[in-house]
């Protein structure tokens, strides 16, 4: 394992990645379940420095609640707060965070937004807080933007890059919609990086033009890569507009889901796949996994596992209708 790495973990339907550097292991999302728990436990990992929940939906928050429950020590937690939101796993959190911080056992702060006071920096590795603005954040969900366009949870999602010496590797867009990318826009904030994890995991925006929506986002991320952190059967992910429109802007660049899209193939062969390696990931015991977890690093951006050159074999080979063809 390299000093620096990023892995996008394959937590079926949900957004959850780990960073780890000399210094640190800092936390993107916590997935749904017990899945990072799960990883976590596979690696003799028992603490966190750093989590930043990018919105309050429990695909992406409700790892947390798990890590809690079985003892895992987590240093600092930051998330935006979600007014509209009435889920049963959101109000425990706010109670059990609250409680956690009042104790002195975590740092919770409700304050992610672009240009904050706090800086995210462990060593030469750092977390950008891209979004939301701090308009939006001001403003909130259940109110309107600077247009008159409602502002939701996913409008509120916390964009998060990952850079290494100062160079941006990645970003998670969380489920950043239309106003949330309107409003980056505006502010003509830097997104950029080489590798994207795509919102919704493929799903619709709901922007007024779903095309128009993709076509603005790659051409302010500009990524060679791009991810889906996908669960098979669930919500038929990605969808077809959206990898066709990734493919007619951005020529050329590699697409990956981490579990195989019922889109691409609608049985599982359940045949080897000698591409991925002992990594957890969710969609490995029942054959589902397509790249699995991902992992870069972050010293070598090249190097990546699985490779972009075996998975596109293994896909050429067993799943001839695969989108990302």
């Amino acid at each position: 394992m390299t000093t620096n790495s990023l892995s996008i973990l394959d937590v079926g339907h949900g957004n959850c990645a780990v960073v780890k550097t000399e210094k640190a292991l800092l936390v993107i999302d916590a997935g749904p379940g017990a899945v990072l728990l799960s990883y976590l436990a596979g690696n003799k990992i028992n603490s966190i420095d750093c989590l930043l929940i990018s919105h309050a939906d429990e695909d992406h928050v409700g790892g947390l609640l798990a890590l809690i429950q079985n003892g895992i020590s987590i240093n600092k937690v930051r998330l935006n707060s979600d007014s509209m939101k009435g889920s049963a796993i959101w109000h425990d959190l706010s109670i059990v965070l609250t409680q956690l911080d009042l104790d002195d056992k975590i740092d919770l702060q409700v304050s992610l937004s672009a240009d904050g006071l706090e800086s995210f920096d462990y060593g030469d590795v750092r977390l950008e807080v891209s979004a939301p603005s701090k308009h939006l954040v001001m403003k909130g969900v259940g109110s309107k933007d600077r247009n008159g366009a409602s502002i939701t949870a996913n409008s509120m999602s916390a964009v998060i890059r990952v850079l290494k010496d100062s160079k941006p590797i990645a970003v998670f867009l969380g489920d950043l919609d239309e106003v949330g990318l309107n409003e980056i826009i505006f502010n003509q904030t830097d997104i950029s990086a080489s590798i994207m994890v795509y919102p919704h995991h493929g799903g619709r925006s709901n922007a007024r033009d779903e095309a128009g929506f993709v076509n603005a986002l790659c051409q302010r991320v500009l990524p060679t890569k791009i991810y889906f952190s996908i669960g098979r059967g669930r919500h038929q992910t990605p969808r077809h507009e959206i990898i066709r429109t990734i493919k007619n802007t951005l020529k050329g660049a590699y697409i990956g889901c981490t579990q195989l899209s019922e889109n691409c193939a609608a049985i599982l062969h359940n045949k080897p796949q000698p591409y991925l390696d002992n990594m957890f990931a969710a969609g490995h015991e029942k054959g589902k996994s397509c790249t699995g977890t991902v992992t870069i690093n972050l010293d070598d951006i090249e190097d990546i596992n699985p490779t972009a050159a075996a998975h596109g074999s293994f896909i050429r080979a067993e799943v001839p209708a695969a989108m990302c063809l």
